[in-house]
């Protein structure tokens, strides 16, 4: 009777410190800011370092503000962070598809942010991925302060004319770049990323209205020797970008991801030139390449584990006939169809049904 007393004056507050801080890693960093004012003991277990491993103000991004962020960082953030995620209101960039009355205005990360808060006290981050804000402020010679930063990614965010403006003549450990609708890139811009991050292995570049021509693409590809998957969509890339990537000889034996998607420019010549130099390529995307339409020069990419046809010239018919039994190994996504093992798939809201088989 007594062990039974004492078991129902046992409270939550009671459990080993270890414990539940392992059930604060299933909260998020929104919900265990608001743990850590439950109680003086939450606070302080709140604040374990394991806890902090990942920095992520994704959930506030419609209410977003930056003195917050820096506050947060500097009471939690330590070494043991390692990856940082910053959303800001997306509404920015689509306020012209509401009437809605939104606060349009995107966070200003600064320079102090990056040099007095974030490499203060997270100086061993390694993943950075910014969203929907305003980098005016900023130049890539900003984020040199970050040492061990190894994977890089910007969507959607304003950047100034003079970002990639640097006179720091250091190379970064940089292997991973992803710029989604984020500024306009010129030749030089080019030339800066090549020249800052040697050692990228994937490089993603999705530029509306980009200036990313030819000559871009033989400066990346003559100087990043290290790329294992290369991402060049909504480019002014042409037959003759395709054939500098097929004559490099370090991508013909690394490359293994190829995403040329929305390139008008592009015709049935370099998919000669893909499938003869480029061996190692696992998955292809040419979605949205009009110029694409001979079915015949798909069939010599044998290694090919996954091909992306949305959008194409090429008829459905004709990819069932005469590229499935070639290719027996390669999913074809093609529209809202996908093709597997001569199997039909529809992908619907993200959900896959075999409806028949040929």
């Amino acid at each position: 009777m007594v062990e039974c007393q004492q078991s129902a004056n046992i409270s939550v507050l009671d459990l080993p410190d270890i414990f539940v801080i392992s059930v604060f890693k299933f909260f998020s960093m929104k919900q265990r800011l608001q743990l850590a004012n439950v109680c003086k003991k939450w606070n302080s277990l709140v604040k374990d370092a394991s806890l902090w491993t990942i920095l992520d103000f994704r959930d506030n991004k419609n209410e977003i503000n930056l003195d917050d962020i820096k506050k947060t960082i500097l009471l939690y953030g330590n070494e043991s962070s390692k990856q940082l995620f910053i959303t800001g209101n997306y509404s920015y960039h689509f306020r012209h598809k509401t009437d809605e009355k939104v606060n349009t205005r995107l966070v200003d990360l600064d320079a102090h942010f990056i040099k007095n808060v974030l490499s203060l006290k997270c100086s061993k981050i390694h993943k950075i991925v910014l969203e929907y804000l305003d980098l005016s402020a900023l130049t890539l010679q900003d984020f040199s302060l970050l040492k061990e930063l190894k994977i890089f990614s910007f969507k959607w965010c304003n950047f100034s004319r003079n970002f990639f403006n640097t006179d720091d003549k250091s190379e970064s450990g940089v292997e991973q770049f992803f710029l989604i609708k984020s500024g306009s890139l010129t030749l030089d811009d080019v030339k800066t990323i090549c020249f800052k991050m040697p050692c990228l292995h994937t490089l993603c570049i999705n530029q509306a209205q980009s200036s990313i021509n030819d000559d871009s693409i033989h400066y990346l590809v003559t100087h990043l020797i290290n790329l294992e998957r290369l991402e060049l969509t909504n480019t002014l890339i042409s037959d003759i970008g395709i054939q500098s990537i097929c004559k490099s000889p370090h991508l013909a034996k690394k490359l293994k991801f190829l995403n040329i998607s929305m390139s008008s420019c592009l015709t049935n010549s370099c998919l000669n030139l893909l499938s003869e130099h480029l061996s190692c390529l696992k998955s292809l995307y040419l979605t949205s390449c009009f110029g694409i339409s001979n079915v015949k020069l798909l069939q010599n990419f044998v290694n090919l584990s996954y091909l992306n046809l949305n959008n194409t010239s090429i008829e459905r018919e004709k990819i069932r006939e005469s590229l499935l039994p070639v290719l027996p190994k390669c999913e074809i996504d093609f529209g809202h169809e996908k093709m597997l093992n001569r199997k039909l798939m529809w992908t619907i809201n993200g959900s896959r049904n075999c409806v028949c088989s040929f």
